[in-house]
């Protein structure tokens, strides 16, 4: 009976060799260049990201073109008509060209988020710096995995 307890603990402690695989292992591009248009601010952050992950290694170099768009929308009033919730939505038209053929691919990405209004005004510039901050990290970490999927 021990040596079948000590079997079955051997064997789960072996597992079944799954490893999980990182973003970067498949990697067979490089960002050469990056063309935006739209909000400053986000277009910084999606940039940084792209970039902070692409390396030159002898690999097919690519260059992505973004447009995006920020849309700052009403979610909720109160009772006295006041603002207390602003909606943010963001889209990214994101292209991809392939400098070595004429091969481009295109996609859309749409995050959206609410944000709460304070009283004081510095406080709820916070909470919306904040908020497109994560959205455009969101954005990014989307666009990096579209980029893998489509240049396999």
């Amino acid at each position: 009976m021990k040596k079948i307890l000590i079997f079955f603990v051997l064997i789960s402690l072996v597992g079944c060799g799954f490893k999980v695989v990182q973003d970067n292992q498949f990697n067979e591009y490089y960002v050469a260049q990056i063309n935006t248009t739209g909000d400053s601010k986000i277009n910084f952050r999606i940039k940084n990201k792209i970039l902070s992950s692409s390396e030159n290694d002898n690999k097919s170099p690519i260059i992505i073109n973004l447009k995006t768009l920020k849309q700052k929308s009403i979610k909720e009033k109160n009772i006295k008509n006041e603002v207390t919730k602003y909606d943010i939505k963001i889209e990214v038209s994101v292209e991809i060209e392939r400098i070595n053929s004429a091969k481009i691919n295109n996609f859309q990405l749409t995050k959206t988020g609410s944000y709460s209004v304070v009283d004081r005004l510095a406080s709820t510039k916070i909470n919306e710096n904040r908020l497109i901050k994560n959205l455009s990290i969101d954005i990014a970490e989307d666009i990096k995995k579209q980029l893998n999927l489509i240049l396999k």
